[in-house]
C-alpha cells in the first residue's frame, strides 16, 4: 500500500500531539481556562523583548481587533492581490477600504513598484504578507513606510521564527500577526497571536482586546475533534474507508472548514471574535516548544526540493531569503491540472495556495471588491501554482520520492 503524502489535512499532528489532544478532549475543566495562552506569549515576548504578544482563536479574530484599534476606518490599507479572504475580510469588517496591490510573480510577495502607485493621501497601513513564509521585499516595504508615514502590520500567519538577515520576521513592522491554524507552522487546529512592536499602539489594542470573550464549549469541541478526525481519515485512506469517514464528519457539520460561508463573502461577525481557549492554547504550546525541530524539518525538506528541482523545462521555484522557513514549497508549473492528477495518482495531495487571488476559489470576488485585472502578475501565478509540503510528519525519503515524480512528470 503506498503511503499517503500529503500538504494540507491536519499536517503538524504528530502522535504526541494527538495523544495530548485526546487527553484534552477529556479534561473539559481544561478547555477554556488556563494558563498555557500566557505560555505562548512569553515566548514570542522572549523572542520579541520589546515587543506585546495577545492571543485569540483566530489569527482573524486578532487582525479584526487590531485594525479596529488602529483607527482605520473611512482610511485604505494595502493588501497584496495573492492572499486568502480571512486576510481581508478583518480589514474590511473594521470599515476601511481594502486596496489590492500586485505581486512579484518571483516571490509570491507584493510588488514595492506596484504598491507604490496604490497609496493615497488616504493610505493608512500597508500590510505586508510573508508568502509561504518567503521575506523577499521586507527591506523596500519599510523603506517606503517609513518615507510615507505608513503603519507596517505584518502577516506572518506563514512562519512562526523564521528570519530574515538574523532578525525575525515579525520584528520590522509597528505589528505583526501569526497563526497557529491547522495548516500554518504550528497548530493549535485553530489559534493566532497579535504582536505589537510599536508602544505608541498598545493602550488603544488593549482597549479592543478587553471586549471579547471565550469561545463556546460546542465551538471548542468542533475545534478538539478535528485532528483526532483526520488521524483516522489519513490512517485508513487508502482502503477508502477514510473517504467515506471524511464525507460522513463533513456532512453532519462535525469536521469544521477553515473557511466561513460569511467569510467567503468578505464578511466577519463580531460573534466570533473570541479569546484563544486554553485547550486550543496547550495544543499549540505543545508545538511551540518544539519549533527548532519543526523549522530545522522544513528547512532540511526545502533543500532536497531545491536541489532536486532547479533546471527543469516546464517548472519555476519560487525564490526566497536565507533563513526563511517556508510553510510549503511552491512551483510554478505548466500543464498544472494534468500535473495534480498525476501526483494524486501516485498518493500525493498538492497544496493549491492561491489559484485565485483571493482564495479560496468559492470567494466571491465583487464582494471583496477585487476585479479581474486589477493584480496580473497574480492572476498568472494563481493558473500555475501548486505547493509541495514541508511539515514534520513528511520524511526525507517522502521529499525524494516527490521529487523523483516531479521530474518522470516533465520528462515526458
Amino acid at each position: 500500500m503506498e503511503k499517503l503524502i500529503y500538504t494540507s489535512f491536519s499536517p503538524n499532528t504528530r502522535l504526541k500531539d494527538l495523544l495530548l489532544n485526546i487527553n484534552i478532549l477529556f479534561s473539559p475543566w481544561t478547555w477554556i481556562k488556563g494558563d498555557y495562552s500566557d505560555k505562548i506569549k512569553a515566548v514570542f515576548e522572549a523572542k520579541f523583548p520589546s515587543s506585546k504578544a495577545f492571543t485569540f482563536n483566530y489569527a482573524r479574530s486578532g487582525m479584526y481587533v487590531l485594525f479596529k484599534s488602529l483607527g482605520v476606518s473611512n482610511f485604505q490599507v494595502v493588501v497584496q492581490g495573492y492572499t486568502c479572504v480571512v486576510a481581508v475580510s478583518p480589514v474590511k469588517g473594521s470599515g476601511a477600504e481594502v486596496v489590492y496591490a500586485d505581486i512579484d510573480p518571483g516571490t509570491g510577495n507584493i510588488s514595492i513598484e506596484d504598491l507604490k502607485k496604490k497609496i493615497t493621501d488616504k493610505t493608512k497601513v500597508i500590510l505586508f504578507q510573508y508568502t509561504y513564509g518567503s521575506s523577499s521585499g521586507i527591506e523596500d516595504i519599510v523603506e517606503v513606510c517609513r518615507e510615507r508615514k505608513l503603519l507596517l502590520v505584518e502577516d506572518c500567519t506563514n512562519t512562526v521564527f523564521g528570519k530574515h538577515k538574523d532578525k525575525f520576521i515579525g520584528s520590522f513592522g509597528d505589528a505583526a500577526i501569526f497563526s497557529f491554524g491547522r495548516d500554518k507552522a504550528i497548530s493549535g487546529v485553530d489559534g493566532g497571536l497579535i504582536l505589537i512592536n510599536n508602544k505608541n499602539l498598545i493602550q488603544d489594542f488593549v482597549k479592543e482586546y478587553d471586549k471579547p470573550g471565550y469561545p463556546s464549549v460546542s465551538w471548542v469541541i468542533n475545534e478538539l475533534v478535528y485532528p483526532i478526525i483526520w488521524s483516522s481519515i489519513k490512517a485508513l485512506f487508502n482502503i477508502k474507508v477514510g473517504k467515506l469517514i471524511h464525507f460522513i464528519f463533513t456532512k453532519f457539520g462535525i469536521l469544521t472548514k477553515a473557511t466561513s460561508e460569511s467569510e467567503k463573502r468578505g464578511e466577519i461577525l463580531e460573534i466570533s471574535i473570541c479569546l484563544m481557549p486554553n485547550g486550543l492554547a496547550r495544543l499549540a504550546y505543545n508545538q511551540l516548544k518544539d519549533i527548532n525541530v519543526i523549522n530545522d524539518h522544513r528547512k532540511s525538506i526545502v533543500e532536497i526540493y531545491e536541489s532536486g528541482l532547479k533546471d527543469i523545462k516546464g517548472l519555476e521555484l519560487f525564490k526566497y531569503q536565507g533563513g526563511n522557513v517556508l510553510l510549503r514549497f511552491s512551483l510554478k508549473v505548466d500543464r498544472r491540472n494534468e500535473f495534480v492528477e498525476y501526483m494524486r495518482r501516485n498518493n500525493v495531495y498538492l497544496g493549491d495556495w492561491y489559484t485565485t487571488p483571493i482564495a479560496p476559489k468559492e470567494v466571491k470576488l465583487d464582494l471583496v471588491g477585487y476585479k479581474h485585472g486589477m493584480c496580473s502578475n497574480s492572476e498568472f501565478v494563481c493558473e500555475k501554482i501548486v505547493n509541495l509540503p514541508t511539515h514534520i510528519n513528511l520524511s526525507k525519503k517522502d521529499a525524494e520520492f516527490i521529487v523523483k515524480l516531479v521530474k518522470a512528470f516533465y520528462a515526458d
